[in-house]
């Protein structure tokens, strides 16, 4: 009987070794990248899209019943607005999917988070300005930025509204005037009609 003891502490202290094993080898969510989602089979990668809409939902609901006043219109207007940028509900699994899929074909891409693809591919779903598209996956393509850049870069903005007064326009900006790289640095673009956009990452890099 002692016997059969031992050896059950030793297989249950060997699962739990390469449990431990396995578990430190899983990457976290918020780092999975195109590797990750290309090394994927397609039922897996339909149950991430899956997993991911449900839990937006999950956390809508959960939301909705917290203590936040929503009863409040501006409240409820910037939530509503903030929602508006995340909610998946629109989208088909499959076109999700396809999108994705398509997205990780270019090599250029394999580094950026499927947290952040998945709202790249909802951003061509929805036909957004290509210019703004761009700007977003090159600014994926190039974290993590160091903080000392984009201090820097931020000063350069900030000497730039000093001197003119305002955000350096579309027209400046393909002229040289205001670099480009800098701005996208700053999470920064703007568009043929001087609107100003902020560039978002979810992911961890």
């Amino acid at each position: 009987m002692k016997t059969i003891k031992l050896l059950w502490l030793y297989v249950l202290f060997s699962f739990v070794i390469f449990m431990l094993g396995a578990l430190a080898e899983t990457k976290d969510r918020m780092e999975m990248d195109g590797t990750d989602w290309i090394n994927s089979s397609d039922s897996n990668k339909k149950g991430y899209v899956t997993g991911f809409i449900s839990g937006l939902n999950v956390a809508r609901e959960k939301i909705y019943t917290s203590r936040i006043d929503l009863k409040d219109e501006f409240n409820k207007e910037r939530f509503d607005s903030h929602w508006k940028d995340i909610i998946l509900n629109q989208f088909a699994v499959g076109q999700i999917n396809k999108g994705m899929n398509a997205f990780y074909k270019n090599l250029n891409n394999s580094k950026i988070k499927m947290v952040d693809a998945i709202y790249v591919v909802k951003m061509q779903i929805e036909g957004k300005n290509p210019e703004l598209i761009d700007a977003q996956i090159r600014y994926l393509r190039i974290q993590p930025i160091d903080t000392r850049i984009i201090a820097e870069c931020y000063k350069k903005l900030e000497a730039f509204h000093k001197e003119k007064g305002r955000d350096p326009t579309y027209k400046e900006i393909k002229n040289g005037d205001f670099s480009f790289e800098d701005l996208l640095k700053c999470k920064l673009f703007i568009d043929e009609n001087n609107n100003l956009h902020l560039l978002f990452r979810y992911g961890r890099y």
